[in-house]
């Protein structure tokens, strides 16, 4: 079974591709510029090195599932939801706050890399949540256990960065829906991630 690891593995490959660096830090010094992200040679470079996470709360997959654009209203939703998730991700690593990243992400791969990001990431301004504009294009997936998004992201606070991405969410108890991982395209690995019944125990 292909673990959590392999989609934040997708993500930080992709920064070091500088595909959708904006995501997951600058990585080996490559500068952001205002440019649209394409994605369409991540997924094959780490595809068979997954792992499993380790674990101590399990989920259970339901039946209610989703492959639409979705009702205007809960696309508005879903929008919502991400803008605060990527706020409140670039805002901790802007502050140096380890301890805020796990409000946004659901695996220590994720939390890891935003670490690594403190020391890497570059900002034009302070990020501010108005600052932080996302459209979905479409809801792969919609559970009680599991959000999948295909979305755009532009961040004024990078100079105008964007990314393209699928965005894999979990929800949390404490703090709602969590970042779980990132990969990118519709076409990629992204159910593995959905369907993983044991779930690692985050702070």
């Amino acid at each position: 079974m292909r673990g959590v690891r392999l989609g934040f593995a997708v993500g930080i490959v992709v920064v070091l591709a500088v595909v959708v660096v904006v995501a997951w830090g600058d990585g080996g010094g490559s500068g952001v510029g205002s440019v649209t992200t394409s994605s369409t040679a991540v997924g094959s470079s780490v595809v068979g090195s997954s792992s499993v996470v380790g674990s101590s709360s399990s989920v259970g997959s339901t039946s209610s599932t989703t492959s639409t654009s979705g009702p205007r209203d809960r696309v508005a939703e879903v929008e919502g939801i991400l803008r605060g998730l990527w706020f409140g991700w670039f805002d901790a690593i802007y502050r140096k706050d380890p301890d805020a990243l796990w409000e946004v992400v659901a695996t220590t791969p994720g939390h890891e890399a935003g670490v690594a990001a403190m020391e890497t990431m570059t900002f034009s301004e302070a990020p501010t949540l108005a600052g932080t504009r996302i459209a979905v294009r479409e809801i792969l997936l919609d559970r009680d256990d599991c959000l999948v998004v295909y979305e755009e992201g532009t961040f004024d606070y990078r100079d105008g960065a964007t990314s393209e991405t699928v965005t894999v969410l979990w929800p949390d108890a404490r703090y709602g829906w969590r970042i779980a991982a990132l990969w990118s395209g519709p076409g990629d690995l992204w159910r593995t991630t959905c369907d993983l019944v044991t779930r690692e125990s985050t702070p």
